[in-house]
């Protein structure tokens, strides 16, 4: 089945727009983009997931300077508030310890999750009463509560916005929105039981990358990436790679909850950047049709491993990870 995604990135004074319509082909879910023109300066992303009945929401968002991400702040019981960052990496929310006091045992057992390198055990709570910003409440909602040495790793609680999961209800599914926006600079999250895409009569397609045939609950937002070039500012250094002449397809994969970039071992091994990526203080990355995310040196931060979703080490594509360094805009002369 496909999975609906809706994309828009702002950055200059172009505005991309993306849409998928509900066909597959050959593995991909059509991605449909529109190029206008703006005035003023700005970037943003949304993501779509499906359409329904016409109900929208809009939520304000705190930027956490030092996470370099948005989050949303959430009350528990009226009694218990946090910051959950926005994450379109991950399906579920999660709460801080504190929520197993104030929330009621699930029908899910505890399981073992990976934040990055960080892998740790998550108990499934049910919470009787959420806030959701400011006036937002919904009751009967499923989260994870993680082991104290995941948060302490990965140094945040997260609002997840990736769906579905092939084994428990997602977020989005649980509060019966199907379409979301996330805004950066306006610092909003928008949820929607309807379309959120507009229809233009003139659209260049794109593919949405299927990562589902290399490993099992690969629900990840992913496009095919053109080229993407590498920067040393100390060595005053680029270099520019095209991605269709390595053995593997390059896959971007859009995290809004990362602060900064990971490399899947198997592209830094391609490209011989083991000793070097460390030093990395940059990334220029092509999607094509002009469309260009640019990393902002205040949230960079690059590290590589080997990502545990695959069957077969040998046959999975090269992993790109863009986070908040690609997303937020850059600041006003």
């Amino acid at each position: 089945d496909s999975r609906p995604l809706f994309f828009v990135y702002y950055f200059g004074i172009v505005w991309f727009t993306f849409s998928t319509s509900y066909s597959t082909v050959s593995g991909y879910s059509t991605l449909m983009s529109r190029l206008q023109l703006f005035e003023n300066t700005f970037q943003s992303m949304a993501f779509l997931v499906s359409t329904g009945s016409p109900t929208t929401i809009t939520l304000p968002l705190k930027y956490l300077p030092n996470a370099g991400c948005l989050a949303l702040p959430i009350i528990v019981q009226n009694s218990f508030q946090y910051y959950a960052i926005v994450d379109t990496g991950s399906p579920f929310g999660t709460a801080p310890s504190e929520t197993m006091k104030l929330s009621l045992p699930s029908n899910y057992p505890s399981t073992q999750e990976q934040y990055g390198e960080s892998i740790g055990s998550m108990e499934w709570r049910v919470v009787p009463k959420l806030q959701m910003g400011d006036e937002f409440v919904v009751g009967g909602i499923t989260v994870g509560v993680p082991a104290s040495n995941v948060v302490d790793d990965v140094g945040g609680i997260y609002l997840g916005l990736m769906s579905p999961d092939d084994y428990r209800p997602s977020l989005l599914e649980q509060l019966g929105y199907t379409s979301f926006s996330l805004d950066y600079p306006k610092r909003q999250l928008r949820l929607s039981k309807k379309s959120l895409v507009t229809k233009h009569k003139k659209n260049t397609l794109f593919s949405l990358y299927n990562l589902q045939p290399f490993g099992e609950n690969l629900n990840h937002y992913a496009i095919p990436c053109k080229e993407f070039t590498l920067l040393w500012n100390d060595e005053n250094r680029l270099v520019v790679v095209d991605a269709g002449s390595l053995k593997r397809p390059v896959i971007v994969v859009l995290d809004s909850g990362l602060t900064g970039c990971i490399l899947s071992d198997s592209l830094v091994e391609e490209l011989d950047l083991a000793d070097s990526y460390h030093s990395l203080t940059g990334m220029h990355v092509d999607i094509g049709n002009a469309c260009t995310f640019q990393s902002d040196e205040r949230h960079w931060g690059i590290s590589s491993f080997r990502l545990p979703w695959f069957h077969d080490e040998q046959k999975h594509p090269h992993i790109l990870v863009a986070g908040g360094t690609f997303f937020f805009p850059s600041p006003k002369n």
